[in-house]
């Protein structure tokens, strides 16, 4: 039983009992039984020195010792000692500014203290200076494992139940055991249970203001944390021992490797977890990889934060938002990441293994080029190592990832991207589909689309390699092959990316297409432009037109007064916009064709859902079905279709402009509406000015005018260009 209650009952029955003092050698002894029947065994021992009156009705007691018994009897269970202390019989109460002592539960729990005073009355026990407590607490090992408290003041008093006391302390406390090390301003504790087979050690502790704690892990690791509120538990429940530290008010935990703010930290002490909740925050210490400290420091938001202090397997849960990670080196967006945390220690600083789920955004740099790479997806799954002295990074994205390169102007999806940053690789796995910009700030509809079955590309180079079912498609031209090599030329400061040139092997099969139209293919100016001019309310296809037309060319218009005009040149100016706005936008939508009578080809090709060049014819049919009688199809737009064994497409500048130049090799072949031509060589054509050069041995074969073929013996392999036939 704990000291006040001792002390109480003992002074209680001192006090009542008519029983004169003993005396003995050693003092004065006051024996105090235990109730009938057990009458016979002393419940208390009180022995004092020397017992005389000090005035106000107080007694002055020197050399006090008390003892209490178990009923079974054998050695005291709490001996408390007193040099001296006023008693005052009316109020008994106890006081004295001398010391105490207290030894309880044969010696495992130890009180002591400078000035005190007990309330009997409310068995209160009060230490006013110099508070310390040891308990040594029973491990199971020869290896004892003592909890000391110190503080300025100290104040005890007893349960209910008459087997718990209670303790708190106040000002300068600090708690000192070989797992944790506390200091605070208050601290609330149960005190040990007395009796046989209870265990010694403090079950329930309460810490507040200032708390400043370090605390040890099962692997022996040391955690440091501060808050204003910290409860530790360890009472038995549902036949397992718990070991909880619970974190609050601006709760702060330092790891080896960082630390962690949240609203509430939960520390298990047996199993080595440790729990964020609300506003989790962990901030990542200066990295070293590969001998080389890397300054830059790492930021983890989320609304819930499980760390296993064993496995240092962290798992980071949004809630109600997405789990953020903030570094210079990346920035990553989720619904749960799993990480695993190093140890600091000299090359070894660094995430070596994070898993990402769920609605991934993720923006990092590329090691060689210093290139912004976006990706997204369901899973990302990192990976780093150091190997022969060499940094390997490696990410895989699976779940729709899709994966944009900021220098290069592309954009991929597959059904897994791997980006491998030591390589300085880029794969696309399974259904890969790339996006890229041909010219710097194009509109999207004037992007090459490349699907495959599988790609590679290498990021410090530009040089991307498809293979496996190549279909590609963009405004000018479309392609099927067996590979195709296309090298992007990176973007600089202030501009983006663009493509160089395309190389297809193997079954190369391409189709393109002129101008949509010329002015030979404006049959009525004067209607064509009071339309654009002046657009019917129910003329959604002239307004569309109409509003997509560049300011000088809606200026001419403005100016023009009827009649042919040829001298303004306002067709071909008209001309130009209609192959613009065929090239850059989709012409369709189902409002603005509703007082349209669209033609069997446009339906049926609108149905095939188009892409590049059919796309264009798509958009050139709707805009003849839309303008009858004002626009007429003619030799303008027709498809061109090319094959070989080897294909390479590149942008050649020619003065101001930068032409389309396709070279074909390999039984190369071309077929147009009126003609196909071979050649031994190769086949050159130049598809911004419709010039062609035919190297080795050409044949032309022409579908009109009577004509079976035309074959052109002994052809230089340089031939002058021309225009074709």
């Amino acid at each position: 039983m704990a000291l006040a209650a001792a002390v109480g009952i003992a002074v209680e029955k001192l006090l009542a009992q008519s029983t004169p003092q003993i005396s003995i050698s050693e003092g004065m002894v006051q024996q105090v039984p235990y109730d009938p029947p057990n009458e016979s065994h002393i419940k208390y021992e009180i022995r004092f020195s020397d017992l005389t009156p000090h005035g106000e009705g107080k007694e002055l007691v020197k050399n006090m010792i008390l003892k209490q018994f178990a009923l079974t009897g054998g050695a005291p269970q709490m001996v408390a000692e007193a040099p001296e202390c006023l008693m005052d019989p009316k109020t008994k109460e106890f006081s004295s500014a001398g010391p105490l002592k207290v030894h309880a539960q044969e010696g495992k729990v130890f009180i002591e203290g400078r000035g005190f005073e007990f309330l009997q009355n409310d068995s209160v026990l009060v230490i006013s200076n110099d508070a310390h407590s040891i308990i040594d607490n029973q491990t199971g090992t020869n290896l004892p494992v003592k909890t000391e408290i110190f503080s300025r003041h100290a104040r005890f008093e007893m349960k209910t139940d008459a087997t718990n006391g209670t303790a708190v302390y106040e000002r300068d406390v600090h708690v000192k055991d070989p797992r944790i090390d506390l200091t605070s301003d208050y601290l609330f504790a149960d005190l040990p249970r007395s009796g046989k087979g209870q265990s010694n050690r403090l079950s329930y502790i309460v810490a507040k203001t200032n708390v400043v704690m370090d605390f040890l892990n099962p692997q022996g690791e040391r955690s440091h944390a501060t808050a204003e509120k910290a409860v530790y538990n360890s009472r038995d429940a549902n036949g397992a021992t718990n070991d909880l530290l619970e974190l609050t008010g601006n709760p702060r935990v330092t790891l080896t490797n960082g630390w962690m703010t949240a609203d509430l930290f939960l520390v298990n002490r047996a199993t080595g977890a440790l729990q964020g909740q609300d506003n989790f925050h962990f901030h990542y210490l200066p990295q070293i990889m590969a001998g080389k400290t890397n300054t830059e420091e790492a930021d983890i938001y989320a609304d819930r934060f499980d760390y296993d202090m064993g496995t240092r397997v962290a798992k980071f849960n949004s809630v109600w938002g997405h789990v953020r990670v903030r570094d210079t080196r990346m920035k990553l967006d989720c619904d749960q990441l799993v990480a695993n945390l190093p140890k600091a220690q000299s090359g070894a600083n660094h995430f070596d293994h994070i898993v990402a789920d769920k609605d991934v955004t993720m923006d990092f740099p590329d090691e060689k080029t210093g290139q912004n790479i976006h990706a997204t997806g369901q899973k990302a799954v990192y990976d780093f190592k150091v190997a022969n002295g060499r940094t390997n990074e490696v990410l895989d994205l699976t779940g729709e990832p899709a994966l944009e390169t900021e220098k290069y102007s592309a954009r991929m999806t597959a059904d897994r991207i791997h980006v491998d940053s030591g390589l300085g690789t880029i794969r696309g796995i399974g259904h890969q589909h790339s996006t890229l910009k041909k010219k710097p700030d194009e509109p999207a509809t004037m992007d090459t689309d490349v699907f495959s079955e599988e790609l590679e590309s290498f990021m410090d180079t530009g040089l991307s390699i498809y293979s496996g079912g190549v279909r590609a498609f963009d405004p000018e031209m479309n392609l099927t092959s067996e590979k195709l090599t296309v090298k992007s030329v990176r973007g600089t400061k202030g501009s983006k990316g663009h493509l160089d040139n395309i190389v297809a092997e193997g079954n190369v099969a391409i189709d393109f297409v002129s101008e949509p139209f010329s002015a030979t293919n404006i049959v009525n100016l004067q209607t064509f432009a009071l339309r654009l001019k002046q657009p019917g309310d129910f003329d959604e296809v002239g307004q569309f037109v109409s509003g997509q037309l560049t300011p000088p060319t809606k200026a001419l218009l403005g100016k023009y007064s009827g009649g042919t005009n040829e001298a303004s040149g306002l067709k071909g100016v008209l001309a130009a916009e209609l192959n613009r706005i065929a090239k850059s936008e989709n012409v369709y939508e189902s409002n603005r064709f509703d007082h349209v009578v669209l033609s069997k080809d446009t339906i049926a090709l609108m149905n095939e859902h188009p892409m590049g060049v059919d796309r264009v014819e798509l958009n050139r049919l709707l805009l003849l079905d839309a303008f009858p009688g004002e626009i007429e199809r003619g030799e303008q737009g027709e498809k061109t279709h090319a094959t070989g064994d080897r294909a390479m497409f590149a942008y050649v500048p020619m003065g101001a402009t930068t032409n389309r130049v396709l070279d074909l090799t390999g039984h190369p072949r071309l077929d147009k509406p009126d003609l196909w031509v071979t050649a031994d060589d190769a086949i050159v054509f130049d598809q911004t000015t419709g010039v062609s050069r035919y190297v080795g041995q050409p044949h032309f074969h022409l579908k009109f005018g009577g004509f079976t073929g035309l074959k052109t013996p002994n052809a230089e392999k340089k031939q002058p260009e021309k225009k074709q036939p």
